[in-house]
């Protein structure tokens, strides 16, 4: 995934998940990692606050 992200149009990405994954879930752990990418490359997470796999998110 090492894409060139510099000329990118999109700059958010919502996300919307399984609200009773918990820490252990692979679920869980999946989008802690792909926002935690996402982020780094300047991306901004924009997700309902609850818990799950937004809260991964918010992590």
């Amino acid at each position: 995934m090492d894409k060139d992200f510099s000329k990118r149009k999109i700059k958010q990405i919502a996300y919307f998940g399984f609200a009773d994954a918990a820490p252990n879930d692979p679920l869980y752990q999946e989008a802690y990692e792909v926002s935690k990418f996402l982020t780094t490359k300047g991306f901004v997470a924009i997700n309902g606050g609850g818990p799950g796999t937004m809260r991964a998110v918010s992590e």
